[in-house]
């Protein structure tokens, strides 16, 4: 059975770590180390997986250096995937603002003729009145359903897309990222 250290050594892993995965002390640890005398079973099974484990990846093939261009490339790739569609969202988002804004506005301008068309009726026309009053309330709601609060939300969504996207373009801009 390989020692604790030579297992250590390889995992880069201190005494007291070493205790820790096998449920040991430290002191254990140690004196197993200096003597190479049997642990406890508990924790000469767990060592021994360790060094299965150990054993059964000390023999893969190293793998490949990636050279820096390939990833390089893989980066600029998925930042410039980010950027369209960030691009995207941001038109998404701005046609979206566009359509409330135009909605609020047309919105406005009826209750303003709505309310004209109520200041020259008496309450007395009854039925009329209470038709435009219902009238003017929907209109209200509407206008809640598309108004600045929601054009604002939408604005600061906006902002922050093109915060993202300015980045990335930094990113993209880096030196590192450069092709030859």
């Amino acid at each position: 059975m390989a020692s604790t250290k030579a297992l250590r050594d390889t995992f880069g892993l201190s005494q007291q770590e070493m205790a820790y995965f096998i449920g040991a002390s430290r002191f254990q640890v140690a004196h197993h180390e200096r003597t190479f005398n049997n642990i406890a079973e508990p924790q000469e099974d767990v060592l021994r997986q360790i060094y299965l484990i150990f054993q059964q990846y000390k023999d893969l093939p190293d793998l490949p250096d990636i050279p820096m261009a390939d990833s390089g490339n893989a980066i600029r790739k998925k930042l410039s995937k980010q950027i369209s569609d960030l691009h995207y969202w941001e038109k998404v988002h701005s046609r979206k603002r566009a359509s409330l804004q135009a909605t609020y506005r047309k919105l406005k301008i009826q209750l303003e003729v709505l309310k004209q068309l109520m200041a020259e009726l008496s309450t007395q026309e009854g039925i009329l009145f209470d038709g435009l009053v219902l009238l003017k309330s929907i209109i209200q709601l509407k206008m809640r359903r598309c108004g600045l609060d929601k054009q604002l939300v939408i604005s600061i969504k906006i902002e922050k897309i093109l915060k993202e996207i300015a980045i990335n373009e930094e990113f993209l801009k880096h030196e590192l990222l450069k092709t030859e």
